[in-house]
């Protein structure tokens, strides 16, 4: 299994805890496009109006809330 495939099971599949990085590192391999507003990353997928809000925590973890965020818009959005 690729180390893409494994980020992929934990982001989508895993109720572990996420880093920042490596939430960003995933998004960013599937075709977001991130901008920066302050502490805000926003991610954009092409023509996708949605978009996901990201905040790293103190720690460096992303909150749980924001996790299902992003599982939810895979799921929307079939992908």
């Amino acid at each position: 299994m690729s180390k893409k495939e494994k980020l992929r099971r934990k982001i989508i599949e895993s109720d572990s805890e996420i880093s920042f990085e490596d939430l960003i590192t995933f998004l960013c391999q599937n075709g977001f496009q991130m901008r920066q507003r302050g502490s805000h990353c926003i991610f954009t997928l092409n023509d996708i109006p949605d978009q996901l809000n990201i905040q790293s925590t103190a720690q460096g973890k992303v909150k749980r809330y924001q996790i299902k965020q992003v599982r939810d818009f895979f799921q929307r959005n079939r992908l």
